[in-house]
């Protein structure tokens, strides 16, 4: 498929879940391309167990929009 939109305008539009990421990757899955951003945060879980909590965001290449967010479903434990 063809890319329409470039990674910083992705960059954009994944700045309205996250305010930055580690990694960003091109993805594909049969016929859906989109942009993936990761960011790993140290965090503390229950204030004194140290864990890594994953925010990922996913973009659509071809219009733009944000396909999924998501993280770790016990982040809202560790802070």
């Amino acid at each position: 498929k063809e890319l329409k939109v470039l990674p910083s305008t992705a960059s954009q539009v994944a700045s309205t879940r996250m305010t930055s990421y580690d990694q960003i990757e091109l993805t594909t899955a049969g016929d859906n391309v989109w942009y993936s951003f990761t960011k790993v945060n140290p965090k503390k879980l229950f204030g004194f167990i140290p864990v890594s909590v994953v925010s990922q965001t996913r973009v659509s290449a071809e219009d733009s929009t944000q396909v999924k967010s998501s993280r770790s479903w016990w982040s809202f434990l560790a802070f």
